[in-house]
């Protein structure tokens, strides 16, 4: 299954994600979860290069959402 989930990284509660996945700034992470245990994740880093072509930036999401699931 897969979820969006957005989160304020600024919030107090939140800021340990910032940590934890290395931000720097708003970014798009994926992220694996079993039992309520995070397994993988990964910073999808070039979405930020890719926010003036939405074909593109739709595209390197969808690649890397597909790949990131194909290696469960």
């Amino acid at each position: 299954m897969v979820v969006f989930r957005a989160v304020d990284v600024e919030s107090p509660e939140n800021q340990h994600f910032t940590k934890r996945y290395e931000l720097f700034t708003k970014s798009l992470v994926v992220s694996e979860s079993e039992g309520g245990k995070e397994l993988r994740w990964k910073n999808l880093e070039k979405v930020w290069e890719l926010t003036g072509d939405p074909k593109a930036f739709h595209d390197y999401v969808e690649s890397e959402v597909r790949e990131f699931l194909r290696r469960q």
